[in-house]
């Protein structure tokens, strides 16, 4: 799904990262632009289901997509970057069956929280 006008979801090609590591590295890097700027907090889900597509499923993240996000944000200069520019990780589905267990069920990554994806 190509990224909304004014966003950037640049392309992979990296290592993959699971989708606990990608999420809070895409968390902090968002947290340290918004305490800089002096923002509002950030009304985020939860990690893993803040950067997974539509909320569900189960993937892994490109590291270089994930790079060039920490760097976008680190260039925000104001606090309507967060929704004027975000900038979306590239991810890529794995097999349903490899997928962790989730915190509080017993079920894999299949079910997943409402969430578009990841926004910078």
């Amino acid at each position: 799904m190509p990224a909304a006008p004014g966003a950037q979801q640049p392309s992979g090609g990296g290592q993959q990262l699971d989708e606990n590591a990608a999420c809070k590295r895409l968390r902090d890097a968002e947290e340290s632009a918004r305490k800089r700027l002096n923002c509002e907090p950030l009304n985020r889900a939860e990690c893993p289901y803040y950067v997974r597509p539509a909320g569900t499923g189960c993937w892994r993240y490109d590291e270089v997509s994930l790079s060039h996000c920490e760097e976008v944000l680190a260039e925000y200069d104001f606090c309507s970057d967060f929704v004027q520019r975000p900038c979306l990780i590239t991810a890529e589905a794995i097999d349903p069956a490899s997928c962790p267990q989730l915190p509080g069920t017993s079920a894999g990554g299949g079910s997943g929280m409402a969430n578009a994806g990841a926004g910078g």
